[in-house]
């Protein structure tokens, strides 16, 4: 009875991972923010960094090189350079650290080294001094940066008469053009309904283009009452929608035409029931999208502090695809009192999704962040976890900073699955995936490309060795690239044959046969030779090896019971049709290989297949030694027979 079958083991081929997208991802790699944390997004892992000397309530942006080198970072008053000191002209920016989203910088479009710095005022100051801009070129100062010029209104005035008022919102963001090359600075007009997108393009000056969309719920409340606010403008890494979550106002989802730069279509978003109570409104401040688009996640509070009674709340959005009402589509993902205890708080304010793909969650006076690990994943399975990002004992404060919406490391892997011959299965994971419309192209260094919707796919090589790269093409150009070299080679063949018997003072041959140049062996007993010689019954298996790391397996049982067949030990070929031929009982003679020998040594006969036909043809009486081999199990026999005529 066979205990063991042939057993071919996967073995997953080790992968690269490269990305790339057409946003030099290393300029928004770095975060500054709360009082003196900062992280950094490497290609693989993040880290948490103890050089920064930023102060921020809320405010807060960082800009480094297209390799990742840190270049300035401000918090909307001040600005300090990549020495962590107050940057050349850096002070009285005019705008205010605890505006929510006070600070946002931006590459000048068409020069190199040259960066827009904005900033906006808060309600603590009456949000006085407006939407303000100062340039920055990391030439001045040695190579350390200057502000060459700043507090440089960005709106016309003709804009805020028009829909009577003096001030804008906290809120800001910038959005990727459909030109792929332009932004749109986007912010919202106090006590109106009314955005305003700024087209941030070459050879434009920030403001001479705007585009006023006047939609949605009004926010601010007028200037005989006392100010309050804040909140976040957000928008999808595709740019086609914003959301703006204003403190007493909720969220609003809102399409945007990025090509244009309008907004359309807003939906009020509901707080779900089980995060509400009897006269009292949530006080709404973050906001976040998923990297796929679908998932939108707010946070906010209830007023009221009662460490027994859940207060902090984030809450996930389904918007794609599409559901029975996006605005009813809200689940709890976290929740908590404010203070659990004395000692803790648990104060969730701002979100941002991080170059990595995560979210993030802030969490004021804390020295860790919440995240959120699985985002593109339904309710409960986005896995929101608390304090899983140390800051090396430095603080969060409200808020993370601001960046673009395409903003993304892209993580792509790519792994082979195949051992079974010249047919590889590949397969590509990653971040970088799930995006509707985004599509692959694969090029399996042989010659062939292909381009599919689906993650996975097979090849058939010939034999060699091959370099294979898949990339993740979206909006029209390459967003991740992995590569793999992969060698294709005939696929393991194995078998040490049936199972079998082993009679006194004989053995068997085991061999696997032929194998693909550089397969290793290793036998039961640890021995690597290509043939092993069973000379005891027992359990017997092989194991192969390729040198891509491919394996087979095969086992065999012999056991130790008495012969079951007969080789005759005397003839007479006489004619009388008894006993005339040397006459194989209970062996499938076909098997075996037949040589007979004289008593001087001398070969008399031989056959490789033997058919019970010899019966000593020409040869005198006298006592004969014969050799039985079988070709299939290499079992042998010895012995001597008498010719009697």
């Amino acid at each position: 009875m066979r205990i063991g079958l042939l057993m071919v083991f996967i073995n997953l081929i080790s992968w690269l991972t490269t990305a790339t997208t057409a946003t030099a991802q290393g300029v928004y790699s770095r975060w500054d923010f709360g009082s003196e944390a900062a992280l950094h997004f490497g290609p693989d892992s993040v880290r948490a960094l103890t050089d920064s000397r930023i102060q921020a309530p809320e405010a807060c942006a960082t800009a480094c090189d297209e390799q990742g080198n840190l270049q300035f970072y401000g918090n909307a008053e001040q600005l300090w350079n990549r020495q962590h000191q107050p940057l050349l002209n850096g002070q009285n920016l005019g705008g205010n650290s605890s505006a929510a989203q006070g600070c946002l910088i931006a590459a000048k479009p068409g020069q190199p080294g040259r960066y827009y710095v904005f900033t906006l005022d808060a309600y603590e100051n009456r949000l006085a001094n407006r939407l303000l801009m100062a340039e920055v070129d990391m030439v001045g100062a040695g190579g350390l940066g200057q502000v060459l010029s700043k507090q440089v209104p960005v709106l016309p005035d003709s804009i805020l008469r028009r829909f009577n008022t003096q001030n804008l919102a906290e809120e800001m963001t910038l959005v990727r053009h459909a030109n792929g090359r332009d932004y749109w600075l986007v912010t919202h007009l106090y006590y109106s309904n009314a955005f305003v997108s700024v087209l941030l393009s070459a050879g434009i000056t920030p403001g001479s283009r705007c585009v006023v969309s006047a939609v949605g719920r009004q926010i601010g409340f007028p200037a005989s009452y006392p100010y309050a606010g804040g909140g976040t403008l957000t928008a999808t890494r595709t740019g086609r929608r914003i959301a703006y979550t204003w403190s007493v106002s909720g969220t609003e989802l809102f399409d945007f035409d990025n090509a244009t730069g309008h907004l359309s279509n807003p939906i009020q978003l509901e707080v779900p029931s089980s995060a509400t109570r009897p006269n009292l409104g949530p006080y709404h401040y973050g906001a976040a999208f998923s990297a796929d688009d679908r998932l939108l996640y707010t946070s906010f509070v209830l007023p009221y502090n009662d460490p027994l009674v859940d207060n902090v709340f984030v809450v996930q959005y389904f918007l794609t695809p599409v559901v029975t009402s996006v605005a009813q589509s809200g689940l709890v993902v976290y929740r908590s009192p404010q203070r659990p205890t004395p000692a803790v708080s648990r104060f969730v304010r701002g979100l941002q999704r991080g170059p990595d793909g995560l979210i993030y969650a802030s969490v004021v006076g804390s020295n860790r962040l919440d995240v959120i690990q699985a985002p593109t994943m339904r309710g409960p399975m986005c896995q929101y976890t608390v304090g899983a990002r140390p800051l090396a004992g430095r603080e969060a404060q409200q808020n993370l900073p601001a960046m673009p919406n395409d903003v993304f490391q892209p993580t792509l892997r790519l792994a082979s699955a195949s051992c079974g011959g010249l047919a590889r299965q590949f397969q590509v994971s990653g971040t970088a995936l799930g995006i509707v419309g985004d599509t692959l192209r694969w090029t399996f260094g042989d010659g062939a490309i292909e381009q599919t919707t689906q993650s996975s796919l097979t090849h058939v090589y010939r034999p060699g060795t091959y370099t294979v790269t898949v990339q993740v093409i979206g909006r029209g150009r390459p967003q991740a690239t992995a590569t793999l070299r992969v060698t294709a080679e005939p696929g393991l063949q194995i078998s040490l044959g049936p199972d079998t018997s082993l009679c006194v003072r004989s053995d068997v041959r085991l061999t696997a046969g032929a194998q693909p140049p550089g397969t290793t062996y290793r036998w039961q007993d640890g021995s690597t030779a290509a043939e092993y010689r069973a000379t005891s019954p027992g359990t017997y298996w092989l194991e192969l090896r390729t040198p891509a790391g491919c394996t087979a397996r095969d086992t065999i049982t012999i056991t130790g019971e008495p012969c079951r067949y007969t080789i005759p030990n005397v003839i007479t070929p006489n004619g009388d049709q008894r006993n005339d031929y040397f006459v194989l009982k209970g062996m499938k003679t076909a098997e075996w290989r037949l040589r007979v020998y004289n008593r001087w040594g001398r070969s008399v006969y031989q056959a490789e297949h033997y058919a019970n036909d010899w019966q000593a043809d020409d040869q005198p009486a006298g006592v004969y030694y014969y050799e039985l081999t079988n070709s299939v199990t290499g079992q042998r026999f010895k012995g001597t027979m008498e010719v009697i005529r």
